[in-house]
């Protein structure tokens, strides 16, 4: 199985421009025990467009290890740590995930509403085995960013 979760477009630059962490952190204590160790996350981000809003996968992580943060970051509680050598970052300046949201079948469906899609992600989703390989064959021909 595997997790699809969004992230801010202003956190996915800031993580790229300080180097990738390969990480990611939530208020959603789901991140830990809703997750397995080795599980894909695959982590969309939305960008607006003159067409609109559009879809991107920005990273395929694999669950290495989970941690909790201390204090009060501001990212939330819960963070899950990324296997570095099974996980990748994808430049936003591909191909949109957009025209996929319609062939994945464990995730509910708005249309033509993609501002919907980007909010329903927010909430950590559950993927199913077809989805994951969707997924997993669309990420094949994005351009995964420099480790």
């Amino acid at each position: 199985m595997a997790i699809l979760i969004y992230w801010k477009h202003e956190n996915y630059r800031s993580d790229i421009a300080s180097g990738l962490r390969f990480n990611f952190n939530s208020k959603q204590n789901r991140l830990h025990t809703k997750t397995e160790i080795g599980e894909d996350v695959f982590v969309v981000s939305g960008i607006r467009r003159d067409s609109g809003l559009e879809i991107y996968l920005v990273a395929h992580l694999v669950i290495s290890g989970k941690s909790l943060n201390s204090g009060n970051n501001k990212y939330g509680k819960y963070k899950i740590l990324a296997d570095r050598k099974r996980s990748k970052y994808f430049s936003i300046e591909g191909e949109a995930l957009t025209p996929m949201l319609s062939n994945l079948t464990s995730i509910r469906h708005f249309g033509d509403r993609i501002d919907r899609y980007a909010q329903a992600f927010q909430t950590l989703r559950k993927l199913n085995n077809h989805d994951s390989e969707l997924i997993k064959a669309f990420a094949d021909f994005l351009t995964p960013l420099e480790k």
